[in-house]
């Protein structure tokens, strides 16, 4: 008899504890959860500021390049420059999708912290901290909102920029002798115009980033478990030395080498 009470009063006690287990299941998320979830989207804007600040130098860099092959006492080997300007080229047009890659990784991020963060503002049952919570996730979305809105046009532009670099590449690969070098200087200085446009336009999309980073990033060196952070990198990089003198602390502390840019 006493058996049969202790099993009943177990099996009460567990149909009890269920549907709060499920509750809690539904409220606190797996590991970490959201703060892992905010982290990602923090290290995802940082690769796209690193990836944007690159594209900038890769440009500038060919076009620098293409210059000097141009200039009317170019001192070099004239078929080295042009074997050295079509590298150049080269690696601002995959700079270009690395750049998209870190772009579309980022958006994913995003959508996936302001869906969870808008899905458990609803369970908050203090009403001052719902409102609370409210204002800083449209806050939070305002600032990478100002990202996307940068960005875009960067990518655009860098597209536009090597297409240009492409056309001077085909230019000069079959006729390269100081005729066709005299006629191309005028494209050349539109080039130059053209980059520095895109570079303006790197310089906002840094700026957002930077906003974004300061504001909503974990502390530098620590994720949410206390331990060291480190920034999942593909592709290469630039070491810190070279990449963002005015980035924020955690973009410089965090890059990862992964090849040089001689």
């Amino acid at each position: 008899m006493f058996h049969s009470k202790t099993t009943t009063l177990a099996i009460a006690a567990t149909l009890l504890f269920l549907p709060a287990c499920s509750l809690m299941e539904k409220i606190l998320p797996d590991d970490d959860g959201g703060i892992g979830e905010v982290s990602e989207l923090s290290a995802a804007i940082e690769r796209v500021y690193v990836d944007s600040e690159l594209a900038k130098k890769r440009a500038q860099t060919a076009v620098e390049s293409v210059e000097a092959i141009v200039a009317s006492n170019f001192p070099g080997e004239a078929s080295l420059a042009y074997t050295q300007f079509v590298e150049l080229v080269e690696r601002s047009e995959d700079q270009s999708e690395q750049l998209e890659d870190s772009v579309e990784e980022m958006k994913d991020a995003a959508e996936e912290v302001f869906d969870e963060w808008a899905d458990q503002l609803k369970m908050i049952v203090n009403v001052r901290m719902r409102q609370q919570s409210r204002r800083r996730m449209l806050d939070t979305r305002d600032r990478y909102d100002a990202i996307v809105r940068a960005v875009e046009p960067v990518q655009a532009s860098y597209v536009s920029v090597n297409q240009s670099l492409k056309d001077h590449v085909l230019f000069l690969g079959h006729d390269f002798n100081p005729a066709a070098v005299e006629q191309v200087r005028g494209a050349v200085r539109d080039l130059a115009r053209q980059t520095a446009d895109f570079d303006r336009e790197v310089d906002t999309c840094l700026r957002a980033a930077r906003a974004y980073v300061d504001a909503s990033t974990l502390p530098v060196g620590a994720n949410s478990q206390g331990e060291p952070r480190a920034v999942p990198v593909s592709g290469e990089r630039e070491s810190a030395k070279t990449v963002g003198s005015g980035a924020p602390a955690g973009i410089a502390a965090q890059h990862v080498v992964n090849g040089s840019d001689d």
